[in-house]
């Protein structure tokens, strides 16, 4: 059963509307495209992981995606877990493309593409460190003694995978997605003593959930970006061009002429996720670029936005991502 679904998180959809709303020119902007590109394709490894464990019976465990926990003021935060009445499971998803060496020796991953190669933190000290982490954390709560296994999976079928030493086996527990159900299977035969009833399993979940904090940091602080770096105006959910005017009680794009009565929603999304999470009648009009206050005043009424102070004081609470 999915307690925790695999959904963006949201320091992606943040990297998402930074990337439509930063200048072109600006010099974060290559960062920027970078570090989304590499959360996009681990949001994409991890979503192939919810389909191979679709072929495993989903009323024997629960699995939690992304789960953010905090363990002596460290926060850790796994990719998946599956918790079974017998045993615990975390799940480090790697989507690396070209070619993967597990240097075993030096404790590290090597990416080769094209003859260059980058190297990055071993994803079986990564997975390790969670797993006694997760162990403290569950200790703290009073439950103790229950097995954690953990499983590195590379996500991207194409993915050439070598070791150093040379022809060394792969360690045991880095696999493909396409056999992770396999790999559960054989975990679980290994633990065939039930430890957590259901009782104790659906009250662990709740817990899971309750300290689930996700990674939210100030997206402009990070690449130290103004926020009169930030691209103002409507896209068109047609054309994609910033090119919506308001006219006659509904957006124009004047670039390919379609109409829309919500686009300004996705742009008021995009607000709450760089700027702020409440807005004003006078923002709201320069960042739409609305020159009614009228009109802002109708807009923010129909959204139907909880708010408080008044007249131009007032502030409108923008909808939880």
């Amino acid at each position: 059963m999915i307690i925790k679904r695999c959904i963006k998180s949201i320091h992606l959809e943040k990297l998402e509307a930074l990337v439509r709303r930063v200048n072109q020119h600006h010099p974060s902007r290559h960062t920027i495209e970078g570090d989304y590109a590499k959360r996009l394709a681990g949001f994409k490894g991890e979503q192939s992981l919810e389909y191979h464990l679709s072929f495993l019976p989903e009323n024997e465990f629960a699995v939690f995606y992304n789960l953010r926990l905090s363990e002596n003021n460290r926060f850790f935060q796994m990719d998946t877990l599956l918790i079974y009445p017998s045993v615990i499971i975390v799940i480090e998803a790697k989507n690396f493309r070209s070619m993967l060496t597990f240097d075993q020796k030096g404790k590290q991953l090597i990416q080769t593409i094209e003859e260059t190669e980058k190297g990055y933190p071993c994803p079986l000290i990564q997975v390790s460190r969670h797993k006694l982490q997760l162990h403290n954390w569950l200790n703290s709560f009073n439950y103790q003694n229950i097995p954690i296994e953990t499983i590195v999976v590379i996500t991207n079928p194409s993915t050439i995978l070598k070791t150093i030493p040379l022809n060394a086996p792969l360690p045991k527990n880095v696999i493909r997605n396409t056999m992770l159900a396999e790999k559960i299977k054989s975990i679980k035969k290994e633990y065939p003593q039930e430890l957590l009833s259901m009782k104790d399993s659906k009250k662990l979940s709740k817990l899971l959930i309750k300290n689930n904090t996700p990674y939210n940091i100030d997206i402009l602080e990070q690449y130290q970006i103004l926020e009169s770096d930030i691209l103002t105006g409507v896209f068109c959910p047609k054309c994609r061009t910033l090119s919506m005017v308001w006219r006659r009680g509904a957006w124009y794009c004047i670039s390919c002429t379609i109409t829309s009565k919500e686009a300004h929603l996705p742009a008021l999304k995009d607000y709450s996720l760089l700027i702020g999470s409440t807005i004003t009648n006078n923002q709201i009009r320069r960042f739409l670029h609305i020159s009614s206050d009228t009109t802002a005043k109708k807009l923010l009424k129909s959204m139907q936005l909880p708010y408080s102070g008044v007249n131009k004081a007032r502030e409108y609470c923008l909808p939880k991502q």
